[in-house]
């Protein structure tokens, strides 16, 4: 139990220091041709959150091709259902 418990934990504070981190960024005034932070971009994919979660930071980050991507793989229907 204390394996499952201290994983939670450290996915807990990697989304915590991810999030502050994507705080600090100033909004974009115009259409982001970018992420504002590239390498937050695999830190964010790497933490096995919810798609809507994940979509969220990847928006904090201006990073518009992740979010779009996950939120139209969202949409998509179940490739099984049982």
């Amino acid at each position: 139990m204390s394996s499952s418990s201290s994983s939670s934990s450290s996915s807990s504070s990697s989304f915590d220091t991810v999030y502050a981190s994507l705080l600090t960024l100033p909004p974009p005034l115009f259409p982001p041709g970018k992420a504002s932070n590239p390498a937050l971009t695999d830190r964010i994919s790497s933490l096995y959150l919810h798609p809507a979660l994940e979509t969220a930071l990847h928006l904090l980050n201006a990073d518009l091709p992740s979010a779009h991507f996950l939120a139209r793989h969202m949409q998509a229907a179940p490739a099984y259902e049982g």
